[in-house]
């Protein structure tokens, strides 16, 4: 195996038994385009909690999912938990009025949710937990963003997922390098032809004229 892959393999099996790699090991083992992947992912990872998001979605969706798991109490009687259910729906739907109000105002909050925020059709969202949009910091288990996308993702984890990416990509990488070299060497050797033909044609000029 080549030496190169087998340190990509040394490193994650490094990272897999819990140790660490220094930033220099796994810097140097990778190409210059995965780190730079990797500090775009470190980057997200510091600024992810401090996006901007709407203060009032949150306040109702939270009032409305306090009601909804109320409704799912068997400690109330149907008719209340009728009313607990209605009740967090007109919540939901206020919800969904205020983070349109404020994505309108500024698209970018779009960021810090889990899901598409697409307010063209009514039936976008369905008014339940599990459907309506949780900020990707969300510990909610109906947040569909992610441990990456969530900031939750650790550096050893983004290491190792780097790693392995390389790993990955590491023949399909050796044989782009082979084919480039191999063209390289095709157009040198092109080239020195091309010095012979010119060499040629001059010795030709000079026996005409004699």
């Amino acid at each position: 195996m080549n030496w190169k892959k087998q340190r990509l393999h040394n490193l994650i099996q490094r990272l897999d038994q819990g140790n660490d790699v220094t930033l220099r090991d796994f810097k140097s083992a990778i190409t210059s385009d995965e780190y730079e992947e990797y500090l775009y992912r470190i980057d997200w990872k510091n600024q992810i909690n401090s996006f901007s998001y709407s203060s009032g979605y949150e306040d109702n969706l939270k009032k409305g999912i306090f009601l909804h798991n109320k409704s799912q109490s068997n400690r109330f009687s149907k008719s209340v938990r009728t009313k607990f259910s209605n009740q967090a729906q007109l919540m939901f739907e206020k919800a969904l009025i205020e983070l349109e109000n404020d994505y309108i105002q500024d698209p970018s909050i779009q960021m810090s949710y889990d899901r598409q925020l697409d307010f063209s059709t009514k039936s976008g969202f369905s008014l339940s937990p599990d459907d309506m949009p949780h900020r990707v910091t969300s510990k909610s288990i109906d947040n569909i963003s992610g441990d990456e996308a969530s900031g939750r993702i650790t550096k050893k984890a983004l290491k190792r997922a780097t790693l392995q990416i390389s790993l990955d990509n590491f023949d399909n990488r050796s044989e782009e390098q082979k084919r480039k070299s191999t063209q390289i060497k095709n157009e040198e050797i092109s080239g020195e032809d091309q010095v012979r033909i010119d060499i040629l044609a001059e010795k030709l000029k000079q026996l005409k004229k004699k």
